[in-house]
């Protein structure tokens, strides 16, 4: 996991096979994964300590499904 400076940083470095997704175009939606991303890099100093794992897998679900409720949402639309 790399450590971006900030939003910008990240949106750079994403892969093209999510930016040309219909759901790219949600700026929620690109948010949501870098806020994914933001938390699994915080996450990685809980995941070291074993009281911390469970907090560390709780948190990391939640902002993961935060984009997977989103296509869920909006790719039936999109379709």
């Amino acid at each position: 996991m790399h450590v971006y400076e900030d939003y910008e940083g990240w949106l750079k470095q994403v892969p093209e096979n999510i930016t040309r997704s219909q759901l790219w175009k949600f700026v929620t939606y690109r948010k949501a994964l870098y806020l994914a991303d933001l938390v699994w890099y915080d996450s990685e100093a809980l995941l070291r300590d074993e009281r911390g794992r469970s907090i560390a897998w709780q948190i990391t679900r939640s902002a993961g499904s935060i984009s997977a409720n989103i296509e869920e949402g909006v790719i039936p639309t999109v379709l």
